[in-house]
């Protein structure tokens, strides 16, 4: 049983143990009319009524001794001594003499007594040259009780904490009860924590001891450190993705701009081919027609690797956590063309912006005519209105 030591309360009886009966023994030897030889003594640790059985083995003279309530089986370490007095091996075998209580973990106390008492049976009637022995009487109880007024051992308090701030909705509000409810476990104290939660104003009401309390703040705590580090989270994604859709939308911009130049670059050099093999125009201005052509080719590689890896980056970004509506793929005709061109450029321009449209390409049967759309169904009632549109303008 584990106990938390209190002021050693010793009791008025100490003249029953104690100091007291180290003077009483004391009188006792000396109440010898010739002093006994000391007792020898080499025990290797046991009970008291085992110890005692070696000292009477080891001394010439009878020695008397009562055991009283559990004394008899009070532990004795081990003890080796030379000549001296049956009292002194007896006192040196209970250290600690007297009588304290203590207090249990269980709010019960433990009343403790030690001690030797000795009843001197010398007096004046003795016969002539009579001399009895001194009678030892040991004492040793050790007795569990209830408080008369039974204290709690720790101070409760209330204090209410504001929850609004830690969580959102009533499933994290179940995961905040859920971790206080395991943090509460881990207290050892009886008296368990007290909580109410008043979901009309999400005030969390708990009360308990200080180290409780102090348990359930660090678990609200935790919970708003979370929160906040998600929304700065949520928010600095926010942004990100914010600013590479309008990065998507300059590069895309670009890439068609240096398009259009490659394609009229690339016609250009074609009909300056053409006169050069009819020798309207010299080696000079081919080359030089040919020199800008490859110039708007390479920027145009260039600015189709940035839109890559910004596409890349954006995709990435964009798809962790995804929890939008499923994509679907359709493949929509343009009456010619021209009109697909028109329709293919408004349609990257909504898909930069939108959170419904997810990718929009020409079709791949190569037809010059149809797109593919990758989009959850209102994107794709987006896409149907813009395709009837351009389709009517045509």
């Amino acid at each position: 049983m584990a106990h938390r030591p209190l002021a050693a309360a010793l009791i008025a009886s100490l003249a029953l143990m104690g100091a007291a009966p180290s003077a009483s023994i004391a009188q006792a030897d000396n109440a010898q009319t010739q002093p006994s030889p000391g007792v020898n003594v080499e025990f290797p640790g046991g009970t008291m009524e085992a110890y005692v059985e070696a000292l009477r083995a080891s001394s010439a003279s009878p020695i008397n001794v009562i055991f009283r309530n559990e004394a008899a089986s009070l532990p004795v370490p081990k003890v080796q001594l030379r000549n001296v007095s049956v009292g002194t091996a007896l006192e040196v075998a209970i250290p600690q003499r007297g009588a304290w209580s203590v207090m249990n973990d269980d709010g019960t106390m433990t009343d403790y007594i030690r001690g030797i008492d000795i009843i001197d049976a010398h007096s004046p009637t003795n016969p002539a040259g009579f001399r009895p022995e001194p009678a030892f009487v040991i004492n040793a109880s050790e007795r569990v009780r209830e408080q008369a007024h039974r204290q709690v051992t720790r101070s409760t308090r209330i204090e209410i904490f504001a929850l609004r701030e830690a969580v959102d909705g009533q499933p994290q509000t179940r995961n905040l009860l859920h971790a206080v409810d395991l943090a509460l476990d881990l207290d050892q104290s009886p008296q368990k924590a007290e909580i109410k939660l008043h979901e009309d104003t999400m005030l969390l009401i708990v009360r308990g001891s200080d180290a409780q309390i102090d348990a359930v703040k660090d678990v609200i705590q935790r919970m708003q450190e979370n929160k906040l580090n998600f929304m700065h989270a949520t928010q600095n994604r926010t942004r990100q993705i914010a600013k590479l859709r309008a990065e998507l939308v300059e590069r895309r911009a670009d890439v068609e701009e240096l398009e259009i130049r490659r394609d009229m670059a690339a016609q250009q050099l074609s009909k300056a081919q053409d006169l050069l093999a009819n020798e309207y125009a010299s080696d000079q201005e081919v080359q030089e027609i040919e020199g800008e052509y490859r110039i708007v080719l390479s920027r145009l590689h260039a600015a189709q690797a940035r839109l890559t890896a910004i596409s890349e980056e954006f995709a990435d970004l964009t798809r962790e956590g995804d929890s939008r509506p499923e994509s679907i793929e359709r493949v929509y005709s343009t009456p010619n063309a021209a009109a697909h061109d028109r329709v293919l450029g408004i349609l990257r321009a909504v898909d930069s912006i939108s959170g419904h449209i997810r990718s929009v390409e020409s079709g791949k049967d190569g037809s010059p005519t149809s797109i593919e759309v990758h989009a959850d169904e209102e994107g794709h009632r987006v896409v149907g209105r813009i395709v009837a549109a351009m389709s009517r303008g045509s």
